[in-house]
C-alpha cells in the first residue's frame, strides 16, 4: 500500500513538473521571438550592406578607369586642337568638299525619286500591257477550245456519213433499176416538153386570135376564155409533173455518180500509200573507207566551188553518225548560207536516197506531214515521206523494202515555219523509244511503231504500221528571222543544232552542182554499210571526259540547268564517232548540246554572272578563242542568247 502512495505520489510529481516545463518554455519562446525577427533583419541588412559596398567599389573602380580614359581623350583633344590650328586651311576645304558632296547628293536623290516615278509608271504600263495579253491569250485560248470542238463536231459528222455506206448497195441496186427507167422518163420528158412547146404555141395563137376578137360578141368570148384557162391549167399540170420528174432524175444521177462498189474502195484504201517513190533508186553497193570517201568528198566540194568549212563537214558526217542517241540535225543559221545544199550533196555523194520535204506554216498534226485517211472516199492520201518510210520498212513491208536497200536522208526544209512539236512530236518520241530495242521482236516494236489513221481499230488485220528504223536519217533547216518559231527544249535536247555564219566573202565563182553530181554515179550506201562505218573509238577516255563533264555541270547546277545521263551518253559517243581530232569533237559537244541551255538566264542577276565568270575563265582551258568570243557575245544582252560559233 505504501509502495503504491510513493508510486502515485511520483507519477502526479512527474506530471506537474512536465506541465511547469513546458508552460516556462512557451513563455520563453514567446518573449524570445522578437529577438529573432531582428537577428534575421540584422542578417538580410549586413548582406546587402555587402553588395552595396561591392557595386560601390566595382563603381569606384569605373570611375578610376573613366577618370584615366578622360586623361587620355583630353590629352587626344589636345592634340587634335593643335593639328587643326596647324591644318586650318585643309579643314576648310575638306568641309567645303563636304558641302558640294552633300549638294551632289541631294541632286542624284532627286534624280533617283524621278527615276523611281518614271519606273512606277512604266509598271503600271506594263501591267496593263501585261492585263491586254492575259485578255488576248483568253480569247485564243476560247478560239482554240471552239476550233476543237469544230474538229470534234466535222469528225461527228464525217463518221454519220460513214453510216450510210452501209445502205450502198441496196442505192446502187436501186439506181441500176432507175437507170432502166431513165430513158424512158427522159423520153416521157422529151415528149412532154414538145407537147408543152405545142401547146404554148397554141396558147399565142389562142391569145392573139382573143384579141383579134375581142370586139366580137360575149359568148364566144366567155367560151375562148374558157378554153385558154383549161389550157393554162393543163399547162401547169404538166409543167410540175416535169419539174418533178427532172428532179427524181437529178437525184439519182447524183447519186449514181457520187458512190462506187464498197468492194472497188476497199482495193484502193493503201493504193496512193503503194505508188512507188521517185526518190528510191536501186544499184548495186560498193564498199569504201569512211576517211579515204571524206577526204575525197571535202576535196570535190573545194574543186566544184561549194564553200563549207571542214570542222562544219565533220560536224554534219557525226551528228548523222549518232543518230540513235540524237536522231534530229539542226542546221541554222541566215538564208542562203547553203543549209538545204549540203545535206542533199552529201546524200548524192555517199549514195542515200534523199527527199526534201518543205515545212508549210499551217502544219499542226502530224498528218500533215505522213498524209490522212479519207473517211468520204475511203482512201488513204500519202505524202512522198509516208511513202518512202513504209516502201522502206523491211519489217511490216518486206516485200517492198527488199527493192530498197539504200540509207535514207529526210530533209525537214525550213522546220521552224511552224511549230515542229506540233508535227513532229510524234515521230521523234518514236525515235527516242527506237534506240535500245530489238526490231526484230514484234512485241517490243509496235511500241516504236507509226500506226497509219484507216478508219480501223489498232488490231485490226486492214491497219498498217511503219517502223522508222535506224536507215532513216532526218536533218531539219531552220532560218533566223522574224517569221520562224524557235524550237523547244525537247527538240533542242534531241538534236544537234549546227550554226552556218555568214560568208567570209562574197562573190566569187558560182558553184557547179552538176559538176559535183557528176564525180559520183551509180553509189549506194546500205544500211550494213553504214553501221560498219560507226564504231566506238574511245573517245571519252582520251579526253578524261568524265572529270571535264562533271566540272562543266557542277557550274551549270549552279545556274539551275544541270543536265543527266542522256547528255552525257550523247557527248561521249559524238567524241567517239568524231573522224578526227577529239578535241575539236569535245568542243563541237559544247557548243551543240550544253551551251545552248543556258538560254534566257537574266544577266542583270548577280549570282548568274559570278557562275557566268567562272565557267567562262573554266572554258578558257580548250585554248578555243571563237567558243570563249561566242560566250562572251551571248553575255552582252539582257538574257543569255546563245548562237553559236560561226564557221
Amino acid at each position: 500500500m505504501t509502495t503504491l502512495y510513493i508510486f502515485t505520489s511520483l507519477i502526479i510529481v512527474f506530471v506537474i513538473s512536465a506541465l511547469w516545463l513546458a508552460t516556462y518554455l512557451f513563455r520563453r519562446a514567446k518573449d524570445l521571438a522578437p529577438y529573432y525577427a531582428e537577428k534575421e533583419a540584422l542578417e538580410q541588412d549586413i548582406a546587402t550592406a555587402k553588395q552595396s559596398r561591392a557595386q560601390m567599389l566595382l563603381a569606384m573602380d569605373q570611375l578610376a578607369a573613366n577618370h584615366a580614359q578622360a586623361k587620355q581623350d583630353i590629352a587626344d583633344a589636345e592634340c587634335q586642337r593643335k593639328w587643326l590650328q596647324d591644318n586650318q586651311g585643309t579643314v576648310s576645304s575638306l568641309k567645303g568638299q563636304i558641302a558640294s558632296t552633300q549638294q551632289e547628293l541631294v541632286d542624284v536623290t532627286g534624280k533617283l525619286d524621278k527615276i523611281k516615278t518614271d519606273l512606277q509608271d512604266k509598271n503600271a504600263e506594263l501591267k496593263d500591257v501585261l492585263a491586254e495579253l492575259d485578255s488576248r491569250n483568253w480569247l485564243l485560248q476560247s478560239a482554240q477550245k471552239q476550233l476543237t470542238e469544230a474538229k470534234a463536231e466535222q469528225q461527228r459528222l464525217t463518221h454519220d456519213n460513214t453510216k450510210s455506206q452501209a445502205e450502198l448497195q441496196k442505192l446502187i441496186r436501186e439506181v441500176s433499176q432507175s437507170e432502166r427507167d431513165l430513158a424512158s422518163i427522159k423520153h416521157k420528158i422529151s415528149d412532154e416538153e414538145e407537147r408543152l412547146k405545142s401547146l404554148n404555141t397554141k396558147k399565142q395563137e389562142l391569145e392573139n386570135e382573143l384579141s383579134q376578137l375581142r370586139a366580137r360578141n360575149g359568148e364566144e368570148k366567155q367560151s375562148l376564155k374558157k378554153e385558154i384557162d383549161d389550157l393554162k391549167a393543163e399547162i401547169d399540170t404538166l409543167t410540175k409533173e416535169r419539174n418533178s420528174v427532172k428532179a427524181k432524175v437529178s437525184e439519182l444521177t447524183y447519186e449514181l455518180s457520187s458512190h462506187v462498189s464498197r468492194e472497188q474502195i476497199t482495193l484502193k484504201k493503201w493504193e496512193d500509200l503503194d505508188r512507188p517513190v521517185k526518190t528510191i533508186n536501186i544499184v548495186t553497193a560498193t564498199k569504201y573507207d569512211e576517211q579515204k570517201w571524206l577526204s575525197e568528198f571535202e576535196a570535190n566540194l573545194v574543186t566544184t566551188g561549194f564553200r563549207f568549212d571542214t570542222r562544219l563537214i565533220k560536224a554534219f558526217h557525226t551528228s548523222l553518225k549518232v543518230a540513235d542517241c540524237s536522231p534530229m540535225v539542226v542546221l541554222s543559221g541566215i538564208s542562203g548560207t547553203g543549209k538545204s545544199l549540203l545535206p542533199e550533196l552529201y546524200a548524192h555523194a555517199v549514195g542515200m536516197n534523199f527527199l526534201q520535204v518543205p515545212v508549210q506554216p499551217r502544219w499542226d498534226s502530224p498528218q500533215d506531214m505522213l498524209g490522212f485517211y479519207n473517211y468520204m472516199e475511203h482512201r488513204y492520201k500519202a505524202t512522198e515521206l509516208s511513202r518512202l518510210l513504209w516502201q522502206s520498212d523491211k519489217f511490216n513491208n518486206p516485200d517492198q523494202a527488199k527493192n530498197n536497200p539504200a540509207m535514207n536522208m529526210i530533209l525537214l526544209d525550213e522546220m521552224n515555219l511552224a511549230r515542229v512539236e506540233y508535227y513532229f512530236s510524234d515521230m521523234l518520241s518514236k525515235l527516242e523509244v527506237r534506240r535500245g530495242i530489238n526490231p526484230t521482236n514484234e512485241a517490243k516494236r509496235r511500241a516504236a511503231e507509226i500506226v497509219l489513221e484507216s478508219g480501223a481499230t489498232s488490231d485490226s488485220k486492214d491497219v498498217r504500221r511503219i517502223f522508222v528504223g535506224s536507215n532513216n536519217l532526218f536533218i531539219g533547216t531552220m532560218n533566223e528571222d522574224e517569221s520562224t518559231q524557235s524550237l523547244s527544249d525537247k527538240v533542242k535536247d534531241r538534236a544537234n543544232v549546227l550554226r552556218f555564219g555568214r560568208p567570209k566573202e562574197l562573190g566569187g565563182a558560182a558553184a557547179d552542182k552538176e559538176a559535183f553530181f557528176k564525180k559520183y554515179t551509180n553509189r549506194m550506201m546500205s544500211e550494213t554499210m553504214w553501221k560498219e562505218w560507226i564504231s566506238d573509238s574511245g573517245g571519252g577516255s582520251i579526253l578524261n571526259l568524265g572529270q571535264q563533264m562533271d566540272a562543266i555541270n557542277s557550274f551549270l547546277a549552279e545556274l539551275g540547268r544541270p543536265f543527266a545521263h542522256r547528255m552525257w551518253n550523247t557527248v561521249a559517243a559524238y567524241i567517239s564517232q568524231y573522224p578526227g581530232n577529239k578535241h575539236d569533237a569535245l568542243i563541237d559537244q559544247i557548243e551543240m548540246k550544253i551551251l545552248p541551255r543556258l538560254t534566257g538566264l537574266d544577266m542583270a542577276d548577280p549570282t548568274i554572272n559570278r557562275v557566268m565568270n567562272d565557267l567562262a575563265d573554266y572554258l578558257d582551258k580548250f585554248d578555243e578563242p571563237k567558243l570563249r568570243s561566242a560566250f562572251d557575245m551571248a553575255r552582252k544582252r539582257d538574257f543569255f542568247a546563245w548562237q553559236g560559233i560561226e564557221r
